[in-house]
């Protein structure tokens, strides 16, 4: 097969797009990273038992909307997590099984191994054999350069715009050079300069039936076909989508026979779903319900994930006169946050202060990194300073729900409190979710100055991608970052990379492009009877080891 080129330039549109946490990122309540600080706090956890099979497992998920069901399905990482990697795999897949006490990484998938070229250019994957689709058809090179034609060849017959812009926040596309099947199973990837971050980006490119999606064009998501653990069903738009088990799955094979999805935007209309045995597992149950849920039998858990809720201001649309475009207002801002009230008294201890981009004892922390503490006095200090002695008015749009999200209108109105104290006067605008999340990543933001968004930083590429001046949806630009952010990508020995991403921190913290708020602790709630659950320190949840045990 012919390699397919990318043209420089030809991307910028979907360069914009960063990992949300959404995707990119989405969207991590953040102890210790390799270590066990901040460690789980979960009952119900550490299921030894005999898994049992069969039974139908019920979600009510935080998204006001189930997820489109494309291999870049939408409402963020939430229908990352519960339909993409549940319907597709890519040529590596998260690892939740094994990210108990670290990070979660990646592992081999569709690609059961590879190997790099000496100049670390080139990647040559291994197709995994015996593979197929859920239609019957054979997963293969020719059906891997068919999923990254579709999202990648713009002349490609099948390509799709909306699949397209749901993957470029990860970063693909920009030091991509070519990508071509070598042999029947076996599939290349060349990038334009050593990219030591690549699998973790392809882990979001996920394959379909290239039967399935010639047969049905947009219609595709209708009834899509991947090779992933659980097969579509069906789908009530705005009410319930189903999944049944994939029997042929080539991986561990689920133990419930079917999943159901409900959109549940509201705590509370998901809390009485669980209480009342409509569902068996909910999404950020309202914190203050931890306790009564608790004693009322059911399970709860709480994990430490790389997850950052900021507020990502505006270097776009503002005016070097503009308050955020000094850096002294920034670091007021941040200065004026109380965190841990907000932790402990609003959330309930549902998550963790972030008095810096990511939380002590992470790989990236560094020991430069100088943290930013609840200090109203130093905050004013340093608007009159700014020139700003009477304070000023801002605007933050938020969310009322969604992937990693929490509770974000109770929040901000805490957040509000606290710059209030200080002379900002903040106006709060609340969203639907994907709303929000198209406003993000199209930099229309209805003229306010934040945007509070959820975002990950799983790997170096989302840790990177939210600052790097060619991929930053804030707009903010920094060559003394992007000179080490390129190191880092070039440097394959992790060490040495780490040292390299924790100098970058103590930019990132120093310079505030982002206000800094809390990390989550991704609450969520279970029926007792809900076994083999694995709590584990990334966005995702791996639904085969889920049994019940009524």
């Amino acid at each position: 097969m012919e390699s397919m080129k990318i043209k420089r330039g030809k991307w910028r549109a979907l360069l914009a797009l960063t990992a949300l946490a959404f995707s990119v990122f989405a969207l991590v309540a953040c102890g210790g990273g390799d270590d066990d600080e901040g460690s789980t706090a979960t009952s119900g956890a550490g299921d030894s038992g005999t898994p049992k099979d069969g039974g139908t497992l019920v979600i009510g998920m935080s998204a006001a909307n189930i997820p489109i069901p494309d291999t870049s399905p939408t409402e963020g990482y939430e229908g990352f997590r519960f339909v993409g990697f549940q319907l597709y795999d890519g040529l590596v897949d998260w690892d939740p099984k094994n990210g108990v006490d670290h990070v979660t990484e990646v592992k081999p998938a569709l690609a059961e191994s590879w190997t790099i070229s000496d100049d670390h250019l080139t990647w040559s994957f291994k197709i995994r054999p015996g593979v197929t689709f859920h239609d019957g058809t054979p997963v293969d090179a020719a059906a891997i350069q068919f999923a990254y034609d579709r999202i990648l060849n713009k002349d490609f017959q099948y390509y799709n715009t909306t699949v397209a812009a749901g993957i470029a926040g990860f970063g693909l596309t920009a030091g991509l050079k070519s990508y071509k099947a070598t042999g029947d199973m076996a599939f290349d990837i060349t990038t334009t300069a050593p990219d030591a971050f690549l699998l973790e980006k392809i882990a979001h490119v996920l394959i379909p039936s290239p039967t399935q999606v010639k047969k049905l064009g947009d219609k595709f998501v209708t009834q899509p076909v991947g090779s992933g653990p659980f097969m579509f069903k069906s789908l009530t738009a705005g009410q319930s989508m189903t999944m049944s088990k994939n029997p042929n799955y080539w991986g561990d094979k689920a133990h419930v026979d079917e999943v159901i999805l409900r959109p549940m935007a509201e705590p509370s209309t998901r809390l009485a779903a669980l209480r009342s045995g409509e569902v068996d597992w909910i999404e950020t149950p309202p914190p203050e319900a931890k306790e009564a849920l608790e004693k009322s039998g059911f399970q709860i858990f709480l994990k430490e994930y790389p997850h950052a809720w900021p507020w990502v201001l505006d270097f776009f649309t503002k005016e070097p006169n503009d308050p955020i475009a000094n850096k002294l207002v920034r670091q007021a801002i941040n200065y004026a946050i109380d965190r841990e009230s907000l932790c402990k008294d609003l959330l309930n201890g549902v998550c963790q202060p972030a008095y810096a981009y990511v939380y002590p004892g992470h790989n990236w922390y560094g020991s430069d990194t100088k943290p930013y503490s609840y200090d109203p006095k130093k905050a004013k200090e340093l608007l009159k300073e700014a020139g700003y002695p009477n304070g000023f008015k801002m605007t933050v749009i938020t969310s009322a729900s969604g992937s990693g999200q929490m509770w974000p209108p109770q929040m901000n109105d805490f957040l509000a409190q606290n710059l209030k104290a200080v002379g900002i006067d903040l106006t709060v605008q609340v969203q639907e979710w994907n709303s929000l999340i198209t406003s993000y990543v199209s930099k229309d933001w209805n003229g306010a100055e934040a945007n509070n968004i959820s975002l990950a930083f799983m790997d170096p590429s989302q840790f990177v991608s939210p600052f790097q001046t060619q991929l930053s949806l804030g707009g903010y630009s920094n060559p003394e970052l992007d000179k080490l952010f390129a190191q880092a990508a070039a440097e394959f020995d992790k060490p040495k990379q780490n040292a390299i991403l924790q100098k970058a921190h103590s930019i990132v913290v120093d310079e505030s492009p982002w206000i800094f708020i809390v990390h989550d602790l991704n609450l969520r709630s279970m029926a007792p009877y809900v076994k083999g659950f694995v709590p584990n320190q990334s966005w995702f949840a791996d639904l085969t080891t889920i049994y019940l045990d009524k």
